[in-house]
């Protein structure tokens, strides 16, 4: 697809977000699939099985932007790709040229408190077996929304966009692999997957082939990047060969605050990166107080708010300044909520 194809095509999926057409999406899928499943060994070094394991090496030389838990939400992607970093330069036109990098850090499924009263509603249509969906479609439209942004975009660029595994990347709702089903106002993991069963057959195990492909931890010049905080320090090898352990996933997907091992994220800051510039760990994962939260000693940066549309810019060879590279744009429009 044309770039300014492709573009034009996200922008109307984040203003006005529709369910998908199944073939399409499995095309995607697959497509992606097999780019996350053959991505390079310099990028992403393999592990003992000879896959790409579970951590990406960024590229030193450009800047990357930082876009925390999407949750739905279909009009902050756009929202960034339209963003003007540059002069006159867009996001877009900047990942495009190569001299950009975005990393998500995951949580692409369920839109929690904004879509509360949404998920409550449907879940009469969820024991009613969907014979009424007009809520779960809303909420459905959304995150396939999200998940099809998100795959044009690694296929479209993939040495330039990443998108990190958290904790919701669990569609199949297995418990097993640091993975657990979701659950806060209603039984979003099971609805969501009831959903996919019934009205898009042939969805739900590719989306569950693509999670598990998802990487876990980004490296950057000076920079570390997960869902979560981690729980406890994990060296280079258990994160490159996190599909043989448990404790990595879990550990950097579903960490709550405060429950990090002392010393953890100072610890691989140390191992894995090599600066002469501070180094700093970023995540989402919980909602931060206001525009950002400090952990961890002053060392790691959780800037995930659901009330705003807040990335994190880190250049090369400048120094992080919490109150300049992090900051608010304004997002695409989401669609209502019921009352």
């Amino acid at each position: 697809m044309k770039k300014n194809n492709l573009l034009r095509d996200i922008l109307s999926a984040g203003k006005n977000p529709r369910l998908p057409d199944e073939n399409l999406l499995l095309v995607l899928l697959r497509k992606t699939c097999k780019i996350l499943e053959n991505e390079k060994a310099l990028i992403r070094p393999l592990d003992r099985q000879k896959s790409p394991g579970g951590l990406i090496y960024c590229r030193p030389e450009i800047p990357a932007l930082l876009v925390p838990d999407l949750h739905g939400r279909s009009g902050l992607l756009p929202a960034v790709l339209s963003l003007r970093l540059a002069g006159e330069k867009t996001v877009f036109d900047m990942i495009a040229a190569g001299s950009l990098q975005v990393i998500c850090m995951g949580d692409a499924f369920h839109s929690e408190n904004r879509g509360m009263q949404r998920w409550k509603s449907a879940w009469d249509e969820y024991i009613g077996n969907y014979t009424e969906h007009n809520n779960i479609d809303e909420e459905m439209a959304e995150n396939l929304s999200v998940l099809q942004i998100v795959l044009q975009l690694k296929c479209a660029f993939p040495e330039f966009f990443h998108f990190l595994k958290g904790n919701h990347e669990n569609i199949l709702n297995r418990e097993d692999g640091g993975n657990f089903p979701f659950r806060k106002f209603a039984q979003e993991s099971h609805m969501t997957l009831s959903y996919l069963r019934k009205f898009y057959p042939d969805t739900a195990e590719e989306i569950g082939r693509y999670e598990q492909n998802l990487p876990l931890l980004a490296a950057g010049s000076f920079f570390l990047v997960s869902h979560s905080e981690p729980r406890r320090f994990f060296s280079v090898d258990e994160v490159v060969n996190y599909r043989t352990n448990a404790d990595v996933v879990f550990g950097l997907t579903w960490t709550d605050n405060d429950e990090s091992e002392e010393g953890s994220v100072e610890k691989m800051l140390e191992v894995f990166l090599d600066s002469p510039l501070p180094r700093y760990y970023f995540g989402g994962h919980r909602p931060a107080g206001n525009q950002y939260s400090i952990r961890a000693a002053g060392k790691f940066f959780q800037f995930h708010n659901p009330s705003k549309s807040t990335v994190c810019l880190l250049q090369p060879d400048l120094h992080f300044n919490p109150d300049r590279d992090i900051f608010d744009i304004q997002p695409v429009p989401q669609r209502p909520d019921h009352d």
